[in-house]
């Protein structure tokens, strides 16, 4: 017995030496008789980077035979024969090899879409020794639709809604796609955090094929968790930060029903200026159903010092740079000082800020601020300074109201006539605002009245009026909100016995241009001199929509139509003639927001008394942001 295990221990020994000094010899082989960079020997020596393996490569075709138009460009998205075809193989077989990989998972994807029947298959067509054709047939067969799609509480209660009157993406007929199965149960959820069930949580789903009639049963079972209502609030303190600037951002009411969406509206609120790089907002589930949950929140804070610079192109300004500094957090409790200063072709002007949020009061904020600079439009030249302070009032998380006093000295050139004014303003708003999203709004929309008396001495007049009133409007057309309808809407008068000339004339009223009529010049809607200047209104009309449509997660697209009057008179007509700009645009979703590309035209392009065109043909709009 010892001298088996001897005699194997001694293969075995005998076997090792020969792989060790087999494979020493194949490295020592390849190694240099000179040292590299650092003086050593190096053991493996690496293939200069121009070298190419000689072998021959083959290159080749993909076709997509039989496959469903609805469904090839996802097929399209995960071939690998596609996704490598410019590194060549050197074989036919490496050629099957992708192919078969790629059946595979294009089967999966095609079982994903609702292809349950599908079969898949590769040819490879040798067409000399260095070209082939593949080719992929594709049977997809009858796709997949539920037939029934049932929604159940594991534990049934009668103090929630039926669930089957919400709209899901899977219904009755609708064809089976994995993606939507998950979606809906996401949706599910949504609904159960919204209405006082924040654990609520989705059981193993029973979906069941019958291949006979191609058609699915799904069946979906929600245990909602206890049913619970907001409790005591937990904030975590931290250094950097009053905790009173927190809880005066905290409006969620004792006893009221658990809400998501009351929660993310106060994330958002407590981070309004930016303190904080992370919010977090978590409730604690009680032992009891229908008892008050407790909420932690706990703060992560950001530098307060932020100092940056932005870029924006327009065919008014072409390029236009700015530059800021800020400080959002001076003396602990959100108090931001900030300067910013702009230059674009038509703008030079420097602004000096500060705010004071839970100025004497929870929600209101002072702000202040001072700016000084020039502007040069077709209309005018200005030149000067407007000091403001006002106090913004949250009345609630839809509406806000404010109030304040300006100042300003300026002087203004129009037609070679200089003019100097100096007077005094006193703006009055107020705004409701429910949209999801400042930059990208989907849904919910704005209304915005402002009332604005000046007294001062424009020409042989001390006083007037100037009321605006704003309007936007958003619609989704789906659940994802990647189809959206928006609308807007601005009317604008000059109240009082001033004359249209005495007005100083950056004060009057203009339309055409970003953030008005695109497709028209910077305030070329209304009335114009002989020499083709805008001379500016009394009154204006101002409307537009979009129709909104989100390609996929990083690319939109809208089409969009507005129009404006603007008249000498102090009243608005409905009925007077307006002009109409129309155009495209391309939408670039980032974290920040979207990056917006415009193109617009004017629907008709006036000519002056010798025939020469007043409007140019297009313009061009890049921003970040929606439009409206």
């Amino acid at each position: 017995m010892l001298q088996n295990d001897y005699g194997r221990n001694l293969y075995s020994l005998l076997f090792f030496l020969v792989l060790l000094f087999g494979d020493l010899g194949s490295l020592y082989a390849q190694t240099p008789d000179y040292p590299n960079e650092n003086g050593w020997f190096p053991i493996l020596r690496q293939p200069p980077p121009d070298e190419k393996d000689p072998r021959p490569t083959i290159r080749y075709s993909t076709t997509f035979s039989g496959a469903p138009s609805e469904v090839l460009d996802d097929l399209k998205r995960i071939s690998i024969l596609l996704a490598k075809k410019r590194k060549l193989p050197f074989s036919r077989s490496e050629i099957l090899f992708r192919a078969q990989k790629d059946i595979a998972q294009m089967k999966q994807a095609l079982y994903a879409l609702g292809f349950y029947d599908a079969t898949l298959s590769p040819q490879i067509k040798m067409i000399s020794s260095r070209s082939a054709e593949v080719i992929l047939h594709i049977t997809a067969g009858k796709r997949y639709t539920f037939a029934i799609v049932d929604f159940k509480l594991a534990i049934p209660t009668s103090d929630f809604y039926n669930l089957e009157k919400h709209p899901y993406l899977i219904k009755k007929g609708a064809p089976v796609v994995a993606k939507n199965i998950i979606e809906t149960e996401k949706q599910l959820l949504r609904i159960f955090a919204e209405n006082g069930y924040p654990w609520a949580k989705i059981l193993p789903r029973n979906l069941l094929l019958d291949r006979k009639n191609r058609t699915m049963i799904a069946q979906i079972t929600i245990d909602q968790g206890p049913l619970t209502t907001f409790g005591k609030i937990d904030v975590l303190p931290i250094e950097e930060v009053d905790t009173s600037y927190i809880l005066n951002r905290i409006n969620l009411k004792k006893d009221e029903l658990y809400n998501i969406k009351r929660v993310e509206a106060v994330r958002q609120k407590i981070n309004e200026h930016g303190l904080f790089s992370t919010v977090s907002i978590e409730p604690i589930e009680p032992n009891v159903s229908g008892e008050p949950s407790a909420t932690k929140i706990t703060l992560k804070p950001t530098k307060p010092r932020t100092i940056g610079a932005g870029v924006h192109y327009s065919t008014l300004d072409h390029l236009g740079f700015k530059v800021f500094w800020a400080h959002r957090n001076l003396f602990g409790h959100g108090e931001k000082i900030g300067i910013t200063s702009k230059r674009t072709t038509t703008t030079k002007n420097v602004e000096f800020e500060f705010q004071r949020p839970d100025f004497l009061s929870p929600r209101q904020t002072w702000i202040n601020t001072f700016l000084t600079g020039s502007e040069k439009t077709k209309a005018y030249t200005f030149k000067g300074n407007i000091l403001t302070t006002k106090l913004e009032k949250e009345l609630s998380h839809e509406i806000t109201i404010g109030g304040g006093i300006s100042y300003e000295k300026e002087s203004i050139i129009e037609e070679d006539i200089f003019t100097p004014y100096r007077y005094f303003g006193f703006p009055l708003f107020a705004r409701y605002e429910n949209t999801d999203s400042s930059l990208n709004p989907t849904q919910g929309g704005q209304t915005f009245l402002q009332i604005t008396p000046f007294t001062g001495h424009f020409g042989s007049k001390k006083h007037m009026l100037i009321p605006v009133l704003r309007q936007t409007f958003h619609l989704p057309l789906d659940f994802k909100h990647y189809h959206v309808l928006a609308f807007w809407g601005q009317g604008r008068l000059i109240r009082g016995r001033v004359e249209r000339q005495e007005i100083p004339a950056h004060r009057r009223l203009y339309a055409g241009g970003g953030g008005s009529v695109r497709g028209y010049q910077h305030q070329f809607i209304g009335p114009l001199s002989s020499s083709q200047r805008p001379l500016g209104g009394r009154s204006s009309l101002e409307l537009g929509s979009e129709i909104r449509v989100r390609i996929n997660e990083d690319v939109g697209a809208v089409v969009f139509l507005e129009g404006a009057t603007v008249s000498e008179k102090n009243s608005i007509n409905l009925s007077e003639k307006k002009l109409w700009g129309y155009g495209v645009g391309v939408r670039y979703f980032t974290a920040l927001g979207p990056l917006r590309f415009d193109i617009a035209l004017p629907m008709k392009r006036r000519t002056d008394s010798l025939g020469q065109k007043i409007d140019k043909p297009f313009q061009f709009y890049i921003s970040i942001g929606q439009a409206f």
